[in-house]
């Protein structure tokens, strides 16, 4: 599952933005995230973009 440095960010239309450092086991983790989205809600596809950015709180 994802770790404790992952953050998302919800939206009321059923997308998330999830906030982590890249890593190969980090990546793992958000395809298993889509394989189980796929999964339950029967889609045959799901949209990944990634992308590097700066962030600071």
């Amino acid at each position: 599952m994802v770790s404790r440095t992952c953050i998302f960010s919800l939206s009321y239309r059923k997308s998330a933005t999830p906030i982590y450092e890249s890593s190969p086991d980090k990546n793992r983790a958000i395809n298993e995230i889509i394989e189980i989205y796929k999964r339950t809600f029967q889609q045959e596809s799901v949209l990944r973009a990634t992308s590097e950015v700066k962030v600071s709180f």
